[in-house]
């Protein structure tokens, strides 16, 4: 967490002075889309969610 207002302002742009990044900040979120629509079935999400509550 150290970093995170660093990214944030990697993201967001500083002022007038440094530009926010925001088709990087597309790309990442869109790839990570792809990436979890591939990797995470719904209903591993459903079990997992279910084994969190009885715990």
């Amino acid at each position: 967490f150290g970093d995170y207002y660093g990214i944030m302002e990697y993201f967001l742009g500083y002022g007038d002075d440094v530009p926010g990044h925001d088709a990087a900040a597309e790309r990442i979120a869109t790839q990570g889309k792809i990436w979890a629509e591939k990797a995470l079935r719904r209903e591993d999400m459903q079990v997992y969610t279910l084994r969190l509550l009885l715990e």
